[in-house]
């Protein structure tokens, strides 16, 4: 490609490995954000997204122009190639996230358009470089900006369809480091004191309400934020010299997230045959999980 396809939000350097398995080179990053509608990025799109069967197992293709569901826009993310200071451009595709806006008039507490991440990809040769949570970022930072599309209504969420693992740990991150980042992170009516069993009560409904309308997230995955971080005010404590009571303390937050997952699949549970051996075995399973990617996102906050 010599111009990229639909508006370019961003561009970013990053580094990549070049020809030897030790050498990194920086490479020229664009983010774009293109309207289904355009017969031109219809055309691109239905050649470069049979790409998607061979990385994402339940992929299907989308056709851009059908609007049964909703409209749709394709975040795209290009390398330039051109490394020179021409203004010439050398762009191939490294990904690209496909968003389905659906008008939801009825919504409380606010009417708007929620927006749906339906298929994320990244080539291979971009994997682990970050360029997952730029994009999901980004898609955050276009909603932010209110550039609804043509019912000139709000962008008030955006959700995830069906994601992979893979996904939701990266999901998870992205929307931790916001929370993190954003004003309603005034976190007093979650007490501070990990030592205290109320620090592991759930958090108000309306509290819950009030930052996922405010970090444009579902109350569900606000309530997966605030559990990573009660989980970094853990790991924080437990870094302090000479603390006591870690076992107590690491029981009540197992005990927190455990009847969180089991308030999450109490459907899964119901239709276990193997009685309470198993339901226990399932949510262990699923705990060990869980903390495998809550950690990925404390990790990430502490090293900032």
């Amino acid at each position: 490609l010599r111009k990229p396809i639909g508006k370019v939000l961003s561009t970013y350097n990053r580094k990549i490995k070049g020809g030897s398995s030790d050498d990194e080179e920086e490479a020229k990053f664009i983010i774009t954000l293109a309207d289904g509608h355009d017969p031109s990025v219809k055309k691109y799109h239905s050649a470069i997204q049979p790409l998607a069967r061979w990385y994402i197992e339940t992929a299907d293709d989308v056709d851009l122009s059908d609007d049964s569901r909703g409209s749709w826009k394709v975040m795209y993310l290009f390398r330039n190639h051109n490394t020179s200071s021409l203004d010439e451009e050398q762009l191939s595709l490294a990904g690209y996230i496909t968003l389905l806006h659906v008008n939801s008039p009825f919504r409380k507490p606010k009417p708007g358009i929620i927006v749906r991440v339906c298929q994320a990809l990244v080539l291979p040769p971009y994997h682990r470089a970050g360029h997952g949570s730029t994009m999901l970022q980004s898609v955050h930072d276009y909603a932010d900006t209110n550039e609804s599309p043509s019912s000139g209504m709000d962008i008030v969420e955006i959700n995830v369809e069906d994601p992979a693992p893979a996904f939701v740990a990266l999901r998870d991150t992205v929307d931790f480091r916001r929370f993190v980042q954003r004003s309603c992170t005034d976190c007093a009516y979650l007490g501070t004191d990990v030592t205290n069993k109320e620090f592991f009560l759930p958090v108000p409904d309306d509290k819950l309400k009030e930052i996922a309308n405010d970090l444009k997230i579902t109350k569900r995955q606000c309530q997966v934020v605030h559990e990573i971080y009660k989980l970094c005010e853990v790991e924080k404590w437990k870094r302090r010299p000479n603390e006591t009571g870690v076992v107590e303390v690491d029981t009540n937050y197992r005990l927190m997230i455990k009847k969180s997952l089991r308030s999450l699949r109490e459907e899964e549970l119901g239709a276990c045959e193997g009685g309470k051996d198993e339901q226990k075995a399932l949510l262990g399973k699923w705990f060990d999980e869980t903390m495998v990617h809550y950690r990925r996102g404390v990790e990430a906050e502490m090293h900032n």
